[in-house]
């Protein structure tokens, strides 16, 4: 539960819910589809990936976690930063633990955190040719992203996708 702190929407909703309540799910939705061994479709054009670069805020995570699963299945390169606030916010860490490279990035994190802090910067989002940066996650941290990736040398028009 987010409290008083900000949420995105869907973390917003999430803590609406009481125990007991149902929740229906439709989707996915949108133009993106992994369709294995490292072929994405999107808006319609379908492509070779040889490397996945996610990013991922909050409950944004659970939107890009079978994406990066099935990747990883199939022996695409993944590097996945995992932003939250706290690390008690940090959903499926046992889950993404156990996949290849996860960073976890944290903007309010105890003394003793080794994990990345704060906001994204270019030198962690390195583009790479046949390479896709996807994100997932609260408004502003994604256009932040997209910016920082447009910097990084990004094609944000072909190579960023956001959810």
């Amino acid at each position: 539960a987010s409290g008083n702190r900000s949420a995105g929407k869907m973390s917003a909703c999430i803590d609406l819910l009481k125990e007991g309540d149902t929740v229906e799910c439709k989707g996915p939705f949108g133009g993106f589809e992994y369709q294995g061994n490292g072929v994405i479709s999107n808006r319609g054009i379908t492509q070779k990936i040889k490397k996945l670069t996610i990013i991922a805020g909050g409950s944004g995570v659970t939107g890009i976690y079978q994406i990066l699963r099935h990747a990883y299945r199939d022996g695409i390169e993944c590097d996945l930063i995992y932003c939250n606030k706290m690390e008690e916010d940090i959903l499926l860490r046992n889950e993404l633990d156990i996949l290849q490279q996860v960073h976890y990035c944290l903007s309010r994190q105890p003394d003793n955190w080794t994990g990345l802090r704060g906001h994204i910067s270019q030198s962690y989002i390195k583009p790479v040719q046949d390479g896709l940066l996807l994100c997932c996650g609260p408004p502003k941290m994604m256009n932040s992203i997209c910016k920082t990736a447009a910097k990084a040398g990004w094609n944000v028009h072909d190579q960023f996708i956001r959810f």
